[in-house]
């Protein structure tokens, strides 16, 4: 009778140990969203905590592979495939207009009139200029808005800036 290989069994590939600690921190950190439960918040606001995990934990491994093309396939593969990051959040990030997507909900076309969420509406074309996501909570990830982005995000000037003047970081 053939031996049934389970998870756990199957070894990470080769650069798994050099984002070990990042990855299962940021998937420690998705844990404790989604164990929480504060009755303060509606069930949706709890959701948004969870959705910004989902962010936090995809970024590092879309940037890794597409970016700056340090990581294998192999390894990118079977993070996806241990569900450690996002891949329909990491493949929407890979169109254009799309690489300050804050959640796959934001763009899925099954609402009533067939749109798009608030959000992925440039600020300037907005009637109500500040508001919150009902999806996930998100003032806005269109690409051309770069003022309200949250503290943990790099912008394309301070990228810039440092790349030009590393000495200053």
């Amino acid at each position: 009778m053939n031996r049934v290989r389970r998870r756990k069994e199957i070894q990470p590939p080769p650069g798994w140990d050099d984002v070990k600690d990042l990855i299962l921190s940021l998937n420690e950190d998705m844990r404790i969203a989604e164990a929480t439960n504060n009755d303060a918040n509606s069930s949706q606001e709890q959701l948004w905590t969870v959705l910004r995990c989902n962010w936090k934990r995809s970024r590092p491994v879309f940037e890794m592979y597409w970016r700056q093309k340090s990581m294998s396939k192999d390894l990118y593969e079977w993070i996806l495939k241990n569900n450690y990051a996002d891949r329909d959040l990491i493949n929407a990030w890979r169109r254009p207009g799309y690489d300050r997507l804050c959640c796959v909900a934001c763009i899925s076309k099954n609402t009533d009139h067939g749109g798009v969420c608030l959000c992925r509406i440039p600020k300037a074309q907005r009637k109500q200029k500040e508001f919150k996501c009902i999806h996930c909570g998100c003032p806005g990830c269109f690409s051309g808005d770069y003022d309200d982005l949250p503290d943990d995000t790099v912008t394309k000037e301070q990228n810039e800036q440092t790349n030009e003047n590393p000495q200053n970081v």
